[in-house]
C-alpha cells in the first residue's frame, strides 16, 4: 500500500537540489511580484518584497476611499470601436492613477472604467482625507481639460463621476 501512495523509493536522502543561479533567481522574484501585483496594489507588493514577513503587520485604521468612473460608459463604449475605446480608456486610467499617486493614494483596483484608490492603508497619512478630496478636485479639473486633447484625435470628451468616503 505504501508504494502505491508514495511509490517505490527508499527511505534514503533526497536528490540533491541543483544550485540556482543569480539570473535565475531574479527571474523568480520577478515572475512572483507580477503574480502577487495582480492581486495587491504595486506598492504593498514592492514593501512585503523589501521587508518581508513583518510589513505584513495588519492593524485597524481608519482609511480614505475614493471611487471614480466614466459617466455614460455603456452608451459611450457602444458607439466607439474597439480601438477608440481603448485610447479612451487608456488617457482616463493614465491621468486618473497619475493624480492618485501625486496626492499619496494607492490604486488598490481598476475594473473596467471603475477606479478604487485607498488613502492611509498601506502607510500613515494623517492628513489622508484631505489628500483624497483634493485628489478628487484634480480629478474632475483634469478631465474638464481632457476633452480638448480627446477631439484633436476625433475621440469624445468624459465626464466622471467621484466618492470619497473616510
Amino acid at each position: 500500500m505504501r508504494e502505491m501512495l508514495f511509490g517505490a523509493t527508499t527511505m534514503g536522502a533526497a536528490p540533491p537540489i541543483p544550485p540556482l543561479t543569480l539570473e535565475a533567481l531574479e527571474q523568480r522574484l520577478t515572475k512572483a511580484k507580477l503574480d502577487f501585483a495582480r492581486f495587491l496594489p504595486e506598492q504593498v507588493v514592492t514593501r512585503i518584497m523589501q521587508r518581508g514577513v513583518d510589513a505584513c503587520d495588519v492593524n485597524e485604521r481608519t482609511v480614505t476611499v475614493m471611487f471614480s468612473d466614466i459617466r455614460g460608459f455603456t452608451a459611450l463604449s457602444e458607439q466607439l470601436t474597439g480601438t477608440a475605446l481603448l485610447q479612451v480608456l487608456e488617457r482616463y486610467l493614465s491621468v486618473i492613477s497619475q493624480i492618485i499617486n501625486l496626492f499619496g493614494g494607492t490604486v488598490a483596483e481598476i475594473q473596467g472604467d471603475g477606479v478604487l484608490a485607498l488613502w492611509n492603508a498601506d502607510k500613515d497619512t494623517e492628513d489622508h482625507a484631505t489628500r483624497a478630496c483634493l485628489a478628487a478636485l484634480a480629478m474632475v479639473e483634469a478631465m474638464a481639460l481632457l476633452p480638448e486633447e480627446l477631439r484633436q484625435q476625433s475621440l469624445p470628451g468624459l465626464r466622471i463621476g467621484v466618492a470619497v468616503n473616510t
